[in-house]
């Protein structure tokens, strides 16, 4: 089994101690270290070498955005993912623009945490199940973010789900729509995302928009 070295910064004691009770209990994901500012993430990132960085995005010393471009300059296989409270944060765009792979709310359930850094070390962006539309929009609409670039063809019913997805219409809700299970829904949204290189509806949402298949 590969073992994926996680690194942490986050200057909150509490979610550090949260964070490390949860990947005590995961197998293929090690916290290789903690830092508590933006100083001491870029020195524990040079010393310890991690595959993965989940950083906090307001923290004491260097500004996290500046310490994202230095470490992507200097370490371009490390994937970076955004931790926010907030999912209005104005740090978000400048961060996905610095290089970071992926943007998380604190908010949302523990279990997304480790898809999040599954997913970005295998080169797939991660977006939280819970941004907002505009959030989605700018990511989307941003050229100096890099997206889903990757170009795929869809059959008809495809093409309706990825509309009704953009709509922030429910597997239930489609299939009501189309005269089908949500079941099968969830069979056409998974096709989609297998095509795209995307892990949750988001990416669907995401790649519509940069592609001109949905308009917002």
């Amino acid at each position: 089994m590969t073992i994926c070295k996680l690194l942490i910064a986050d200057d909150q004691e509490i979610m550090c101690y949260a964070l490390k009770r949860l990947f005590d209990k995961i197998e293929d994901i090690n916290i290789c270290g903690v830092a508590r500012n933006g100083n001491e993430l870029v020195s524990l990132a040079r010393e310890l070498k991690p595959d993965v960085i989940l950083t906090d995005m307001k923290m004491p010393g260097m500004n996290v955005v500046q310490a994202t471009m230095a470490l992507k300059k200097e370490f371009p296989s490390i994937k970076i993912i955004a931790f926010s409270s907030y999912d209005d944060d104005p740090y978000v765009i400048p961060m996905l623009e610095a290089g970071a792979y992926g943007y998380l709310l604190k908010s949302e359930s523990t279990a997304e945490i480790p898809e999040a850094v599954r997913s970005v070390l295998k080169g797939m962006k991660y977006y939280s199940n819970s941004i907002n539309i505009k959030l989605i929009k700018l990511i989307a609409e941003n050229e100096n973010i890099e997206g889903y670039g990757k170009v795929a063809e869809f059959n008809e019913r495809e093409l309706d789900v990825i509309q009704l997805v953009c709509k922030e219409f429910s597997s239930k809700e489609i299939g009501e729509q189309m005269s089908l299970s949500p079941r099968t829904i969830e069979g056409y949204k998974d096709s989609i995302m297998f095509k795209i290189g995307a892990k949750n509806s988001v990416g669907i949402v995401v790649y519509a928009i940069k592609h001109k298949l949905y308009e917002v």
